[in-house]
C-alpha cells in the first residue's frame, strides 16, 4: 500500500511540474548566455557564455533605463528586461536581473502636443502634453 502512495505522489508531483513548465515556459530557459544580446539605449553587447555583459558610453544624463536582452538559440527568440536602471558618470551597474518572459512594450509612437502653436517670444509658456502610442494602439497621456 505505501509503494502505491508513495508511485501515486511522485506522478503527482511529475505532473505538477510538467503542468507548471508548460505554463509557464520562460522557466524552461536558463540565464544568459552567448546566445543573447543586451541593450541599452540602442548600444548593444554580445553575452558572454557565464552571463555576463558590458555596454560602454550609455549616457548617464537621461535618468532611468532598461537593459534589454534578446536570445535567440536552437530557432527558439526569448526577451527579457532588467528593472529600472539609474547609471552614474564614470560608473558601472549591475544589471544581473534581467526577467526572461514578458517584457513592457515599446511604443511605436510618441508625439508631444501644445494648445498654443507659436512660443513666440520670451516668456511664454505652455502646458505640454505627452502621448505614447503602443503596437496595439493602447495610448498612454502624460500631461
Amino acid at each position: 500500500m505505501l509503494i502505491n502512495q508513495t508511485k501515486n505522489i511522485k506522478h503527482y508531483i511529475l505532473g505538477l511540474i510538467i503542468s507548471l513548465l508548460l505554463l509557464f515556459p520562460s522557466l524552461t530557459y536558463g540565464q544568459l548566455n552567448e546566445h543573447c544580446m543586451v541593450s541599452i539605449l540602442n548600444r548593444t553587447s554580445q553575452v558572454k557564455p557565464n552571463g555576463s555583459w558590458v555596454i560602454p558610453n550609455v549616457p548617464t544624463n537621461i535618468g532611468k533605463v532598461m537593459a534589454r536582452a534578446t536570445c535567440v538559440e536552437n530557432g527558439v527568440t526569448r526577451s527579457g528586461q532588467s528593472d529600472w536602471l539609474v547609471i552614474p558618470a564614470n560608473g558601472s551597474v549591475f544589471a544581473e536581473d534581467i526577467q526572461i518572459g514578458l517584457v513592457d512594450q515599446v511604443p511605436r509612437l510618441i508625439s508631444i502636443q501644445s494648445p498654443i502653436a507659436n512660443l513666440g517670444s520670451i516668456g511664454i509658456t505652455a502646458q505640454l502634453t505627452g502621448i505614447a502610442t503602443y503596437p496595439n494602439n493602447r495610448m498612454l497621456t502624460c500631461i
